[in-house]
């Protein structure tokens, strides 16, 4: 009797030895993993967040996604070395995003809470339309002009003046001023303005 106490106790013991061990496994795992995703995910603003532009009463908007055609030159999985070449955005910005996911637009944060929007056509993985969000449209501040200046020479034979900045309140349409401008190449650039919130939106897109 006294060695079967003995086996049972001993028993007990390892399995409860055994437990506790796969306990602190699991949990160290668990922890490993947490740390893998926030680390993944640190530089993409819009992991806790909705980043999809809001809809502004332009033309843009009243195309359905799939019948816009694709900017035929630009390919989605090279687009980051257009834009170094271009130097619409530095290396230091462009080191924490990457273009190898056809399946999904890629935002990109940058200062003066702006954020350049690039959305890929997943069929044939070309770039189908480029938006650029930004604030204070009604004085537009020279950094977001200068960027999408060279977002727009990204594209040959297109030049736009200080006009295309500029709103004529006489066209506000249910809160909402736009202008536009066309290239030979059937491409559109388009520039929106919220009267209300002062957030303004530029977009390049092919009909």
């Amino acid at each position: 009797m006294e060695n079967m106490s003995f086996e049972s106790e001993f028993f007990f013991i390892v399995f409860f030895i055994l437990c506790v061990s796969c306990s602190s496994e699991n949990k160290g795992d668990t922890q490993l993993e947490a740390h893998s995703v926030n680390k993944k995910n640190i530089n993409d603003p819009c992991f806790n967040s909705d980043c999809t532009p809001e809809k502004f009463n332009s033309p843009y908007y009243k195309i359905p996604y799939e019948k816009l055609k694709d900017l035929e030159f630009l390919n989605y999985e090279n687009f980051a070395t257009v834009l170094l070449s271009k130097d619409v955005l530095s290396s230091e910005i462009l080191k924490g995003y990457s273009f190898k996911d056809k399946d999904n637009s890629n935002y990109i944060d940058l200062e003066n809470e702006a954020m350049l929007t690039i959305n890929p056509n997943l069929s044939t993985g070309k770039v189908k339309s480029i938006d650029y969000e930004f604030l204070m449209c009604s004085s537009i501040q020279l950094i977001d002009k200068d960027r999408i200046k060279k977002i727009i020479n990204i594209f040959k034979n297109t030049k736009v003046n200080e006009g295309f900045f500029k709103f004529d309140i006489n066209n506000i349409k249910e809160g909402f001023l736009t202008n536009t401008i066309y290239n030979g190449d059937k491409i559109v650039y388009e520039i929106s303005c919220d009267i209300k919130s002062q957030n303004g939106q530029f977009h390049i897109y092919r009909k």
